[in-house]
């Protein structure tokens, strides 16, 4: 491949400086219950949809010509980077070796999303004091470089689409919703590992795909090349269509079958797509409000009941009269909800209640503290119902972010909604999120030092429901 085409480039680092952090482990990002491409990717689109826009996602396997993939996208370098690295399983190195008719793509690309911002001709974090998008995403590799308001703390999803690959290589192509804030753009990442050069000095854990400008390494944004990258990998999005898609090479079979995605997606997106809040079309199947139990019937027909009655559930959520919540004014530090915190003949009734299978609602308020001397009351919103024995289920919901690993009724004997919608107690359970927004974590916002000893109201938020 000539030099003054787009190429795979790979720096190596002086030896006076610090060591580079190496990239998370793989395994780190993958369960036997987890498909992070599509919980990644998911959440990504919702975190950029255009505003006043409902965010589509479409998940679709292609397969792309040999000869327009390796004429456009690999070269000998590349061969040469994943030949060597010590990140790559032995029993992929030699796939871009091998002769193949197609090349399987999985692509993930989204609708009504604003695409990468920022500038990629501007090689810093911030551009006018905002964060500069662009970079962020293809330099601040989990740099934990997060905009308020956007994703979790640590800033690395990006990387479960290199690792959804058997070679860890993905490709993006985005176009920007605001072209005085973006450009249309195609780059490529490679998580390799550790790796030196020929004279000793350590390389970049990561390659990228694109050209030389300036003498800064760039994204390719011509757009005769772009126009024929957008046509040969086979994208469904229009080529001048805002948004963003990801190309994922030789797709992990083990991560990305669709069976194993259609559960994915279903159980943590359930809230979002039962609400409208996010259209999925995924193998060709659409998955929205209207069709979510059909497609569950399909898929997954061994949880059909449970997912009927927690919908059941949910529409007596969006019913609830909002004069019929339950105040709960907390005025103590504590981890849990405790008995003292209402009154007896209160507790006989919501009791009562709940025996009954009444829907509750509680809005709880407490104190937190900043190391500014500040302080806000947090307010959060619960609801819960008794169900029939192991047909329980329930959703943590901050802001538009499902945070399923803080789910306390899975399979016991009630359905449970927690939403946190207030801005300033969404920004507090914002920066305790571990990586993959799966749970709040004391230990991670303490070390943001930005509230005073919040442990406690965290943990609070995290158990009340269940305590409750």
């Amino acid at each position: 491949m000539s030099k003054n085409l787009p190429y795979w480039h790979r720096e190596s680092y002086r030896p006076n400086i610090t060591a580079p952090s190496l990239p998370p482990i793989k395994k780190n990002f993958f369960d036997e219950h987890s498909t992070p491409l599509g919980e990644e990717g998911t959440q990504n689109t919702g975190d950029n949809s255009q505003e006043g826009k409902k965010p589509k996602i479409k998940i679709s396997l292609v397969k792309v010509s040999y000869d327009f993939f390796y004429e456009n996208l690999v070269d000998e370098d590349f061969k040469d980077f994943i030949e060597k690295s010590e990140a790559i399983e032995k029993e992929n190195k030699d796939i871009l070796n091998k002769k193949i008719k197609e090349v399987p793509c999985l692509l993930f690309e989204d609708f009504n999303t604003t695409g990468i911002t920022g500038d990629p001709d501007i090689h810093k974090r911030k551009i006018d004091k905002k964060r500069n998008d662009f970079y962020a995403f293809w330099w601040s590799i989990f740099s934990g470089d997060k905009e308020k308001g956007k994703g979790g703390s640590v800033g690395i999803g990006r990387l479960t689409f290199a690792y959804s690959s058997n070679i860890q290589t993905f490709f993006s192509y985005s176009v920007p919703s605001d072209k005085k804030n973006g450009k249309k753009i195609f780059c490529g990442l490679s998580v390799l590992g550790k790796n030196e050069d020929k004279n000793g000095n350590s390389l970049d854990p990561f390659a990228r795909f694109g050209v030389m400008k300036n003498d800064y390494f760039s994204p390719v944004m011509d757009d005769d090349k772009l126009k024929e990258l957008h046509q040969g990998l086979k994208l469904t999005r229009e080529f001048d269509e805002p948004g963003l898609s990801m190309i994922v090479p030789f797709p992990n079979q083990e991560v990305c079958s669709w069976k194993l995605m259609y559960r994915n997606i279903v159980d943590r997106y359930r809230y979002a797509i039962f609400n409208n809040q996010i259209e999925l079309e995924i193998n060709g199947q659409i998955l929205n409000k209207e069709k979510i139990i059909d497609f569950v019937k399909k898929h997954l027909p061994e949880e059909l009941n449970k997912y009927k009655k927690y919908f059941d559930f949910l529409n007596n959520v969006s019913a609830f009269n909002s004069e019929d919540f339950f105040t709960l004014k907390i005025d103590e530090h504590s981890s849990k909800f405790k008995k003292n915190f209402i009154s007896k003949e209160e507790l006989d009734r919501l009791s009562k209640d709940f025996d009954n299978e009444k829907l509750i609602g509680v809005k709880a308020s407490f104190n937190i503290e900043k190391q500014d001397k500040s302080s806000f009351d947090a307010l959060v919103k619960f609801f819960i119902k008794k169900t029939e024995s192991n047909h329980g289920c329930d959703d943590l919901i901050r802001q538009l972010m499902p945070v399923s690993g803080e789910r306390k009724f899975d399979q016991r004997d009630v359905h449970g909604l927690t939403i946190i919608d207030d801005q300033e107690t969404a920004e507090f359970c914002r920066l305790s999120e571990s990586e993959n927004h799966k749970t709040f974590d004391a230990a991670t916002l303490k070390e943001k030092n930005i509230y005073v000893s919040p442990s406690n109201e965290i943990r609070l938020i995290k158990n009340l429901s269940e305590s409750f």
